[in-house]
């Protein structure tokens, strides 16, 4: 994973790694933990959208679980 794939948000851990896909799209897909490797969340995020490059997906995933975490903190 790059280290641009992932970020502290607020004590939590964010892995925001996108998934190819056979058509050579990339799906968002997120892990959020906590500090202590706790995993939060884990999953594919909107499996009806795809993104034509792994940047968007990536964008999309931290955007997702930034919100994630102030809904649910």
């Amino acid at each position: 994973m790059s280290s641009q794939n992932h970020l502290l948000y607020q004590g939590f851990l964010l892995n925001c790694e996108p998934l190819q896909l056979p058509s050579g799209r990339f799906a968002a897909h997120l892990v959020i933990s906590l500090k202590d490797q706790k995993c939060i969340f884990a999953g594919r995020l909107s499996p009806v959208r795809d993104f034509g490059n792994m940047e968007d997906a990536v964008t999309y995933s931290a955007s997702w679980g930034k919100a994630w975490i102030d809904d649910n903190e």
